[in-house]
């Protein structure tokens, strides 16, 4: 395999990759249950944010308290939203804790850490928000015996870095290379106040195309005061852009997983090596001893001696099938032969497991646990010390020389080449072209489902094991089979006890038979006499239930013909109702149209030589309406045009929904609509005297009389009735 520039820049491009939805690149708490913003714990104590930036900037060890007990001594002397900000303080603290031992118990790592200042700034690539934490502190919240009492805590080995998934996407983005914090700015285990104001105005100058000539004199004015950090509505509204970015001195408690800039760097180094070849495949000086002083099973074995010829190997299966055991195998050997190993694991628990394995077999002499790489630092570096100074470490004698155990390795091994040779000897052809397995499995394939004892209690002794003996057998074994195979077809139904046909007289034997058979042909008889008696029963029974069979049927189509009748009946009424019913429903809307044509016609005969009423620019003029503030007439005529208006509005509404009178457009004029009053009347005649053969047809179509076919009811009937005669 090949190193090659594409493969080791789209790695190292894989790794530099952030995502916005996590803290590293989203400081906004909004509603996360694992963002907590430092600033609301002015709700216990004004001056408590301020207080934790000092404390943090300035102590070591840090062990600050945050505690209701002297701050808010009773609830119900707060006002309501300030009691529910302090149930939220609890909540969002417990939360941060359970996710905190969580995670460590799982992984083995502490994530707990505070993010502080913040960094907004509008990205190059797609002019997004980018809001995030500048430094971040690992450190430690537990609970305490007292109630809503935490303590964050913080010693040398905490480490204290720059946001390394920030540093990554300002390079993927901006190109711009932030350096991590310099190893003599932490020497004392702090970043004090100066050091603060000196990393964030040189991240400024180094992002920022102009910024101001005061920036650290502005950035220790704002240290004074810790903000809160706004939403996103508020950065949106900042003037950010990718060449003017903003620090805001907020800080965020949250759980920071993501730490690989080391790993990043190693690719710098990495790159240097572009086209060097890397053969995969050399397995000069590769050895491995597959004799476990562990116990194994064949498959586990299998894998130990597979690491004699390869270095590369998988080992999977679900839980509970011996991974675990196998790996302890693979490194008791390793250690066993003065190899180096390193054993690394996503989660702590795995790792544990084999450590113990490990303890159990008296190697924790020659393996180490690291837990945390910061903290565990000092606990590896004393314990390769130890056994570097330790002069009877360096003395330790084995009990066993080393040809002592080559010897027991090459016992070993010859016993493994005398099993497998048993093992070759078990596929030698021992009869035709079958081994003593192939023998075996057909004795076993013939025993499987017989009850008896195939095998003849025979005298071994009694053999003389040659092949002139085995061919007089097999001929024996010929004929029987013969004699069988007449047998093979009734097999199943014999009811002849093959035990009887064995003896030494033959006549006894014989004699036996016929009193056999004669006893069969009396009971046979027998047998023939209850058949008879059985068969009559059963003929009288069947015929008695095939009578009442007819009867209870016959009954069933007398009631059908009846319903039949009923329902032609009912029919009949049903017609008579519906057209009933049709009537009062064209009586309705012939009423209620009338009403309205007699308002009509009676304020058309009112005004009949008024040529006002039909003018209907001139009576909704304005003129007009001012006259009739003086005339009666005009008065009265813009009131009967305007109850006109409405009466013909009502009757188009009424057409419209009418069922059985013909919809006729009055959005006219009043002299079209006077014209069209004559057609609607025309047509209502008309309807009144076609309503009879109307609702007729109407009824028709529901097509009820379909339900009674009595032809093809009857013809059913009689044919059903022939059925039963037959």
């Amino acid at each position: 395999m090949e190193l090659t520039e594409k493969l080791l820049t789209e790695l190292q491009k894989r790794l530099k990759i952030g995502n916005r939805r996590g803290v590293h690149l989203n400081a906004i708490p909004a509603n996360s249950r694992y963002k907590f913003d430092l600033n609301r714990l002015s709700h216990i104590d004004k001056n408590l944010p301020d207080n934790f930036i000092k404390s943090l900037l300035s102590e070591m060890p840090l062990k600050f308290r945050i505690s209701w007990k002297n701050n808010i001594p009773d609830l119900n002397t707060l006002f309501e939203d300030d009691q529910i900000q302090l149930v939220r303080i609890t909540k969002a603290f417990e939360n941060l804790i359970n996710q905190t031992e969580a995670i460590e118990s799982e992984k083995g790592i502490n994530t707990f850490g505070f993010g502080f200042p913040i960094l907004a700034r509008r990205d190059i690539a797609d002019n997004k928000l980018t809001v995030a934490p500048i430094l971040i502190w690992s450190l430690r919240i537990k609970r305490t015996k007292e109630f809503n009492t935490w303590e964050i805590l913080r010693n040398e080995d905490d480490p204290i870095y720059i946001n390394e998934v920030l540093i990554n996407h300002l390079q993927g983005d901006a190109n711009v290379e932030i350096e991590q914090v310099s190893s003599e700015m932490l020497d004392d285990g702090l970043i004090d106040k100066n050091e603060l104001i000196e990393i964030c105005s040189k991240l400024i100058r180094t992002i920022n195309t102009s910024p101001p000539d005061d920036i650290e004199e502005i950035f220790k004015k704002k240290l004074d005061k810790v903000s809160f950090i706004g939403d996103k509505a508020h950065y949106e509204k900042l003037p950010l852009n990718t060449s003017n970015s903003l620090i805001d001195f907020g800080g965020l408690f949250s759980i920071f997983e993501v730490q690989k800039q080391n790993i990043i760097n190693d690719y710098e180094n990495l790159m240097e090596l572009k086209g060097l070849e890397i053969d995969l495949e050399d397995m000069e000086c590769h050895t491995f001893q597959p004799i476990s002083s562990v116990e194994t099973d064949p498959s586990q074995q299998s894998i130990l001696h597979a690491l004699e010829t390869t270095r590369n190997i998988l080992i999977q299966g679900p839980p509970g099938t011996g991974k675990s055991q196998t790996l302890t195998a693979i490194l008791i050997n390793a250690l066993e032969n003065n190899k180096r190993t390193i054993v690394v694991c996503e989660k702590r628990t795995a790792l544990e497991v084999l450590y113990n394995a490990l303890i159990e077999k008296g190697l924790n002499y020659q393996c180490v646990l690291i837990r945390d790489i910061v903290k565990d630092r000092k606990i590896v570096v004393d314990s390769v010390r130890d056994r570097v100074d330790n002069s009877e470490y360096k003395r330790y004698i084995y009990n066993y020389s080393k040809e002592s155990l080559d010897n027991l390795i090459l016992k070993a091994k010859l016993l493994i080449n005398n099993i497998n040779k048993r093992h070759q000897k078990l596929a030698e052809k021992l009869i035709g072209n079958k081994s003593w397995s192939d023998v075996v499995g057909d004795l076993l394939a013939e025993q499987k489902g017989n009850t008896d004892n195939l095998i003849p209690n025979i005298d071994k002794i009694i053999f003389k094991y040659t092949s002139q003996e085995l061919n007089l057998l097999l001929d024996l074994i010929e004929k029987g089979q013969k004699l069988y195979n007449d047998f093979l077809p009734v097999e199943k139904i014999s009811f002849i006890n093959s035990k009887k046909l064995v003896g030494d007289n033959p006549y006894i034997i014989e004699q036996s038979i016929h009193d056999d058979f004669n006893l069969y042909s009396k009971q046979l008889e027998l047998i023939k006499i209850l058949v008879e008696v059985n068969r009559k029963e059963f003929l009288s029974l069947r015929k008695s239930q095939f009578a009442t069979q007819i009867t209870s049927i016959n009954n069933c189509i007398e009631k059908a013909i009846e319903k039949e009748s009923e329902l032609s009946s009912l029919i009949v009424s049903s017609k008579e109702k519906f057209c009933n019913f049709r009537t009062v429903e064209l009586n309705q809307q012939l009423e209620k149209i009338s009403n309205i044509i007699n308002q009509v016609d009676s304020i058309f005969n009112n005004n009949e030589d008024n040529l006002d009423l039909l003018n209907q620019d001139k009576v909704t003029s304005f003129s007009f309406k001012i006259l009739s503030v003086f005339s009666k007439s005009k008065k009265q005529t813009i009131a009967h045009h305007n109850l006109l208006q409405a009466n013909f509005s009502n009757l188009h509404n009424t057409l419209r929904i009418s069922k059985d009178i013909p919809d006729i457009d009055f959005e006219g004029s009043f002299e079209s609509n006077k014209n069209l009053l004559v057609t609607l009347k025309n047509e209502i005649e008309k309807v009144k005297s076609s309503f009879d053969n109307k609702t007729e047809n109407e009824f028709n179509l529901l097509n009820l009389s379909s339900i009674l076919d009595s032809d093809d009811h009857k013809k059913n009937f009689k044919e059903i009735r022939s059925q039963l005669n037959k």
